[in-house]
């Protein structure tokens, strides 16, 4: 059995993964699922959470959207306490590259600044629930919160012989109107993934089907590690 910790993406919080944590539960798997601070000062401190959540590894991380970039970046610091990271239609960056950087016309982040131009708030907020019932839809709209800019503007710094030597698999969502499916696929093309398995989701399966996103994790929990795959 293994390790989890799932890492949320931006605007969300921990609350996204309730439903998929307990099916990982009950299958054996030890599941954390820290909740990334709105107050957090830098792109460190958040890395330095989810490094307290590893403890002694080994660990899988699995990180969802802007959660992506976290779990990269943990795996730079700490290669040696991650045994695989999981990336569910999540940022998967080229070195030195940000989340605004590598967004374009097929990744849509509809934001405004706050006041305080040191964060945003989503809005069209539905084109991250496809697939879910109106009445999710409206409790994950309610529960999300202004999302500090750093974490999209801040660059990845990643290498080949720190986070490239750690093996990774994608969970790519074939109805995600947030992330297309081909972003998701011109970013596995510049870090390849071990093992890719597709769902016919939207971007938040944790919410529309939670069910075969556990499956899905756990099945890759339970592949045999492979050699990674270096970038081209």
């Amino acid at each position: 059995m293994a390790k989890l910790i799932l890492v949320h993406g931006a605007w969300h919080g921990a609350w996204c993964w309730d439903r998929v944590t307990p099916l990982l539960a009950a299958a054996g798997h030890e599941v954390l699922a820290p909740d990334l601070p709105i107050t957090a000062r830098s792109m460190a401190e958040w890395v330095a959470l989810v490094l307290e959540a590893v403890g002694d590894g080994p660990a899988v991380l699995v990180g969802h959207s802007r959660g992506g970039t976290i779990i990269s970046a943990v795996a730079e610091a700490v290669p040696d306490k991650i045994s695989r990271l999981i990336f569910c239609s999540g940022f998967l960056l080229k070195r030195g590259q940000s989340v605004l950087a590598a967004a374009q016309d097929d990744i849509l982040l509809p934001i405004v600044m706050d006041q305080d131009s040191r964060s945003c708030t989503l809005v069209e907020a539905s084109r991250f629930y496809t697939g879910c019932s109106a009445e999710d839809v409206a409790d994950a709209v309610a529960r999300l919160r202004p999302e500090p800019l750093f974490g999209l503007t801040a660059p990845l710094r990643v290498s080949t012989a720190r986070f490239g030597t750690v093996p990774r698999d994608y969970i790519e969502c074939t109805q995600d109107q947030v992330i297309s499916l081909a972003a998701q696929r011109r970013m596995q093309a510049a870090w390849p993934a071990q093992r890719v398995i597709t769902l016919e989701t939207g971007h938040s399966p944790f919410l529309s089907d939670p069910r075969t996103l556990a499956d899905a994790l756990a099945g890759l929990c339970a592949a045999a590690v492979t050699p990674p795959c270096h970038p081209p």
